[in-house]
């Protein structure tokens, strides 16, 4: 009995301090995002280059789009919301925003909440939303996917999901992507590891009237690992992943039924 006890007092001490590790490691990366994404007016667009707007797409395109938080809800249950998201994406073309921009930039950000709603049929069906730190700008989405287990009770599945995403604040800016994953996953006790493959294409386009500027088009491939830890009815997730020559990286904590 003392044995018991004293496990469940050092698993709650566990708890307790993990639970301030996510804290400070949720607020290191706001931190860090909104730096990279401070003050962007994308009105200096209509004076850049066709050679700088295409590079400063390739990079919006990786970052501002649907963040796929593959476990917004457990695998056993029927919905989840994440709260409290934040993502991070390398940018390639840091050169190009010095020069459009007036700034170095070698993150880029949004942090902000996604829901799913689990079917009994194995669909699935979710929504996001985000703001990018300091610019007046965010990313909304909303995704459809598809669950089965692959070996009964083992806790492997397989999971498919469309998603589209926005970029709002001006109409004069416009950035639609669409894309589609394909995970394989386990649960572990309170744990669910996952890798996902998918495919991405994004345009980006503005709409100033002197503006001479083509919309661009981005295609890329993308792939990523994450972790799924939960507490009760909250969780912590975790995934990094890269598309094309990008690294992304993103956090999220909320809780599903």
């Amino acid at each position: 009995m003392k044995d018991r006890m004293a496990g469940a007092n050092n698993h709650r001490q566990c708890d307790a301090v993990f639970a301030r590790v996510v804290r400070r490691v949720l607020w290191l990366l706001v931190w860090a995002a909104a730096p990279a994404a401070q003050a962007f007016d994308f009105d200096r667009l209509r004076d850049a280059s066709q050679a700088d707007f295409q590079a400063i797409a390739e990079d919006a395109a990786n970052a501002y789009q649907f963040r796929q938080w593959q476990h917004v809800r457990p695998l056993s249950g029927y919905w989840g919301l994440g709260a409290g998201v934040a993502s991070m994406s390398s940018v390639q073309h840091d050169d190009a925003w010095s020069r459009v921009f007036g700034q170095d930039t070698t993150l880029l950000g949004q942090i902000g909440v996604a829901g799913e709603m689990a079917l009994d049929s194995g669909w699935s069906l979710g929504a996001m939303a985000s703001a990018i730190p300091d610019s007046g700008y965010g990313v909304l989405g909303a995704s459809i996917g598809w669950a089965w287990p692959v070996s009964g009770m083992s806790g492997w599945e397989v999971a498919a999901r469309g998603a589209y995403s926005s970029l709002i604040g001006e109409d004069d800016v416009e950035l639609d992507s669409i894309g589609a994953d394909l995970a394989l996953r386990r649960r572990l006790g309170t744990m669910t590891v996952y890798g996902n493959a998918g495919w991405s294409t994004s345009r980006f386009d503005v709409s100033f009237g002197e503006s001479s500027l083509d919309a661009e088009t981005v295609n890329a491939a993308r792939l990523a690992v994450g972790v799924s830890r939960w507490f009760g009815a909250l969780f912590l997730n975790g995934e990094a992943g890269i598309q094309s020559d990008y690294v992304n990286a993103t956090l999220s904590v909320g809780f599903g039924i």
